[in-house]
């Protein structure tokens, strides 16, 4: 993605008083001027461009010069790049918000795009760099690693992303969520709260610097101003103004779990995972109700309400740690009060390395359903389950990553994520229940959306493609 002037005039200026305080004293007759900002610096001559060992330039006879077998970085941009990766950087984030920042933006009416205008290619929408943590300078990479999407429903232009914490880089300044209400071209803070108030607004976690990783987010479409967040080591939070302050979402039974997915089921109810449990919804007690472990092997990968029938849940089941023949899904009828098990023919020979990581159902026909089984491949049913084939050879994968119909009310579209047994990983579409498979020339992607409008857009986030910790693709 490319940068023009002003932000290489941005970035430079944010880097300006770290060269200055870097660079030693005047040792000729004449001072210096203000350095290019790579002037300020000195690296080994012929060395790995990947080096991050530099000492400061010193100003010698008005101008900043090296010792003999250093050199000054790159100009411009190839600076730029440098100095983020070795994070010589400029930043002062905000790091704890009560309230909206100064970022904040608010929603507008959704205009959907003229279908005409769409061509079923996927277009890299935003990068790393529309991502920015308030007090901090653009960067020529990013802050962001981003582990999470969530897309408003009723308002595909209101997309979220849930980033990931790391103590130990610069990208610790970015986490927690970002908001964008222009279709993910610009981003801004959505985090007040999130990780550290409880669920009376009291501030519980004093040494909490940093906004943690979001791992999972969901926009409740009967209510799309609520969204609930999974955080790491945190809980489980939420929000009922469209990201602009967030508490913590206590389990009614009192204890702390690592919170997994959100989804609301037709017959109106919430549900939620958290390892092998399953929660309800207590709309008088404001809380998630513990219903029971659903299994003693297996922890809840995967958690899909079906799109017809009122009362049934699907779970798609994780990776076991022992020789167990339990079936890596199971479906319950009544909102997850009793389960039983099915798909005993996804299980191959390497059984304690599959998983269900992802279930997907027709909204056209939910008898039709797909599983993307890890060391599986992809596998589809077209009797609700009871029965599961391998289909196409477009679809043996060694890992099957991702699942997902797109809702269409007359047709089953099915998009698929693996990696086939070169490693590569491609995204797939099939239209007729895997008998045939297009290709799709996109990045690996994750965390699928589709605009419930335009059912062919789709919203995907790439995490680290190439040197990029975050990339949009939208299929337009």
């Amino acid at each position: 993605m490319s940068r023009g002037p002003a932000y290489l005039q941005a970035a430079t200026r944010a880097l300006l008083p770290l060269v200055l305080s870097g660079i030693q004293a005047c040792e000729g007759n004449r001072d210096c001027l203000e350095p290019a900002s790579h002037e300020g610096y000195c690296i080994p001559s012929g060395g790995s461009p990947s080096s991050c060992d530099f000492s400061p330039s010193t100003c010698d006879e008005g101008a900043y010069r090296c010792s003999p077998g250093l050199e000054h970085p790159p100009a411009g941009e190839g600076f730029l790049e440098w100095a983020w990766r070795c994070e010589e950087l400029e930043c002062d984030p905000q790091r704890f918000l009560l309230g909206p920042g100064p970022d904040w933006q608010e929603e507008r009416p959704y205009v959907p795009p003229d279908p005409a205008s769409l061509t079923g290619e996927w277009v890299l929408w935003t990068g790393s760099q529309s991502i920015v943590p308030l007090g901090c300078a653009p960067q020529a990479s990013s802050y962001a690693e981003v582990q999470s999407l969530a897309v408003n429903p009723v308002n595909p232009d209101v997309l979220y992303v849930g980033l990931a914490m790391n103590l130990t880089s610069v990208r610790s300044h970015a986490a927690g969520v970002y908001k964008s209400v222009d279709g993910g071209r610009t981003w801004f803070t959505a985090w007040a709260g999130i990780g550290r108030l409880d669920a009376f607004g009291q501030d519980t976690c004093y040494e909490c610097e940093l906004a943690p990783t979001v791992n999972a987010l969901y926009v409740d479409p009967a209510a799309p101003q609520v969204l609930f967040a999974s955080t790491d080591e945190r809980g489980l939070f939420w929000s009922r103004d469209g990201g602009a302050h967030w508490t913590e979402l206590q389990y009614l039974d009192g204890h702390t779990r690592n919170p997994g997915s959100t989804r609301r089921g037709m017959n109106g109810t919430l549900y939620h995972s958290a390892g092998a449990s399953f929660f309800r919804w207590n709309e008088a007690e404001a809380g998630f109700e513990f219903v029971q472990v659903v299994s003693q092997d297996r922890s809840i990968l995967a958690l899909v309400p079906d799109p017809v029938l009122a009362d049934r849940v699907w779970l798609g089941m994780g990776t076991i740690d022992r020789t167990s023949d339990e079936a890596p899904i199971l479906v319950s009828d009544d909102a997850g009060s009793t389960w039983r098990e099915i798909g005993h023919d996804l299980l191959g020979a390497d059984a304690l390395g599959q998983n269900v990581a992802s279930l997907a159902i027709c909204p056209a026909d939910p008898r039709r359903i797909a599983a993307a089984v890890y060391k599986g491949g992809i596998y589809l049913s077209t009797d609700g389950g009871e029965s599961w084939d391998k289909p196409g050879p477009s679809a043996e994968g060694v890992e099957g990553w991702y699942v997902g119909y797109a809702p269409y009310a007359d047709r089953c579209v099915l998009y698929a994520m693996i990696r086939d047994e070169s490693l590569h990983p491609g995204k797939w579409r099939t239209e007729d229940d895997g008998a045939t498979w297009t290709r799709e020339v996109v990045p690996p992607l994750r965390n699928i959306a589709f605009n419930a409008f335009l059912p062919e857009m789709i919203f995907g986030i790439s995490p680290w493609a190439g040197t990029s910790p975050f990339e949009l693709w939208i299929r337009r």
